[in-house]
């Protein structure tokens, strides 16, 4: 297969190209027959389903499954590397009562303004996860927690300043911590979910 562009549209084409030689025609230049069948639907509609197997459907953002191994290739990277990598976790705060109060839709509103916050927050080398109901997480490669912390409180700041289309104003607590060299992926995350939750007792909307 190969891949070519419709130059009167610009359209990205997938083409599965063949070419055989014609047996038995008898010239010195040879002859050959191409049949380029043009199979860009297919292979759209299968980078589609790659997608959705990837990403969470409801915020856009990268899902626990696909996030977990996003999380154990950085932090292989800095293994490797010997390069800080810092990680922030989240969790909107009283988002049971949001549920509970406004319903579902205007739970679900909040996740993905959430969601575009923490997009509008991070730098094109960072990743966001949805790791779980009202929980996320940003991964910040090559970032030491002294850089990782403002980065995480100017996220914070933006949750806490988007106005909300059908609920009061949302605001989300945040654990953040950077790798130790030797430590397993488990004690890692147990360690930022520890410091989350620090935040929460400390009063919420905090880092």
């Amino acid at each position: 297969g190969v891949v070519s562009f419709d130059l009167a549209t610009g359209k990205r084409l997938h083409i599965d190209l063949s070419i055989s030689s014609l047996v038995g025609y008898h010239d010195p230049n040879g002859h050959y027959v191409a049949i380029a069948p043009n199979i860009t639907h297919m292979v759209e509609h299968q980078m589609a389903l790659q997608e959705m197997a990837n990403v969470d459907a409801l915020t856009g953002l990268l899902n626990r499954r696909s996030g977990q191994v996003a999380l154990e290739i950085e932090l292989q990277q800095a293994e490797g590397s010997g390069a800080p990598m810092s990680v922030a976790m989240g969790d909107i705060d009283h988002f049971k009562e949001i549920n509970d109060r406004l319903g579902h839709a205007v739970g679900d509103d909040v996740l993905r303004s959430v969601a575009a916050s923490l997009r509008g927050g991070m730098r094109g080398t960072d990743f966001a996860i949805r790791w779980g109901g009202e929980e996320f997480l940003v991964l910040f490669p090559k970032t030491p927690l002294e850089d990782a912390v403002p980065l995480t409180e100017g996220i914070r700041n933006l949750v806490a300043t988007t106005p909300q289309v059908a609920s009061d104003p949302v605001t989300i607590s945040f654990g953040v911590g950077q790798w130790r060299p030797g430590e397993s992926t488990a004690a890692f995350v147990e360690r930022i979910d520890a410091a989350m939750y620090a935040a929460k007792s400390g009063g919420r909307n905090r880092v």
